[in-house]
């Protein structure tokens, strides 16, 4: 009778060393998973990260740029001219006692026929040669 103790005993330690063996496996492979999820996690978010750095360089460069063009407005010939005189660049310029770019008219040719059109007069065009 003590024989079949101790066989049911160590069938018992058997079968509990089994389990127990069994179960540190499964435990281990979920450590393992686990661990594969976390590296996978920290790739992601690294990867976010970049993409939310990339995104906010962009954004900030979209913002300078347009901060840059609203302060840009377009040339017109007139606002050049008012600029040009209110530096002095003009000999002529209404700061220096001259009258300005309205100066300039008598100096043109006057047209000889066509009541004032100076498109319509060959020789009151443009020099378009260069010789100014």
């Amino acid at each position: 009778m003590m024989s079949y103790i101790i066989i049911l005993a160590c069938f018992g330690g058997i079968v509990l060393g089994l389990t127990g063996y069994w179960k540190l496996k499964q435990a281990q492979a979920e450590i393992e998973a686990l661990f594969k999820e976390r590296q996978e996690l920290n790739q992601k978010i690294a990867q976010q990260a970049g993409e939310i750095i990339a995104k906010s360089a962009e954004v900030k460069h979209a913002q300078i740029r347009q901060k840059y063009q609203a302060g840009i407005m377009p040339a017109s010939s007139h606002h050049i001219d008012e600029q040009l005189q209110q530096q002095g660049w003009f000999r002529d310029a209404p700061a220096r006692g001259g009258v300005g770019l309205s100066g300039l008219q008598p100096h043109l040719s006057k047209p000889s026929r066509h009541g004032g059109d100076q498109a319509a007069d060959s020789d009151s065009q443009s020099d378009t040669s260069g010789n100014l």
